[in-house]
């Protein structure tokens, strides 16, 4: 024998199609896990996340700030860096003055101590007509005396200076007979200047 069925039942309730998916191969469950899971996060991690960027955000602060005392620092470094360049430059600048003066110090002839000298050592009946000094160093002084001696006694003074070291030399001499029969002995004599003071 054959059974039919002519009981057709309940039909199943059959989702539509929206844009291309089928929701009755959809599965709930799954939709459900996920979305309770996507909101799970929000209630037991936010304290924990809102701590660490918190943390985050005063890391950044603090390095902002350090990022601030380290620019001052490098301008401050700047400003120091032009100030040593411009004391070494003046440096340079005076080391040059200073070796200039020193030059002119080695060239310096300045006769004031040999005069001095000589007006010290010359004796009361000698005189002086004329004193020259030349560039290259050598005195020559013209004068006259009443008597050799003081002629030769000037000369040794002169030689026994620190100004000579014994270059002074007579070079010519001279009797003169004036009017009323006094004697008088001119002189040139001559040397090489070995220090001015």
């Amino acid at each position: 024998m054959i059974k039919v069925n002519l009981f057709t039942g309940k039909k199943p309730f059959k989702l539509p199609i929206v844009m291309g998916v089928d929701l009755n191969r959809v599965s709930f469950i799954g939709i459900f896990i996920a979305l309770v899971l996507s909101f799970v996060p929000d209630l037991f991690l936010k304290d924990q996340w809102l701590t660490e960027l918190n943390q985050a955000e005063s890391k950044v602060e603090a390095l902002k700030t350090e990022l601030e005392s380290t620019k001052k620092k490098a301008n401050l470094s700047i400003t120091l860096e032009q100030k040593i360049n411009a004391y070494i430059e003046q440096e340079k600048k005076m080391n040059e003055k200073l070796k200039a003066v020193n030059e002119v110090l080695k060239l310096k002839k300045n006769p004031v101590n040999l005069l001095l000298y000589i007006s010290k050592n010359i004796s009361a009946d000698l005189w002086i007509d004329k004193l020259n000094i030349t560039k290259g160093g050598t005195l020559e002084i013209q004068g006259g005396s009443n008597s050799y001696k003081s002629i030769g006694v000037f000369i040794e003074s002169l030689n026994q200076s620190i100004f000579f070291d014994k270059s002074i030399k007579l070079i010519k001499s001279q009797t003169q007979t004036l009017s009323n029969d006094q004697r008088i002995e001119t002189f040139e004599i001559s040397g090489i200047m070995r220090r001015f003071d």
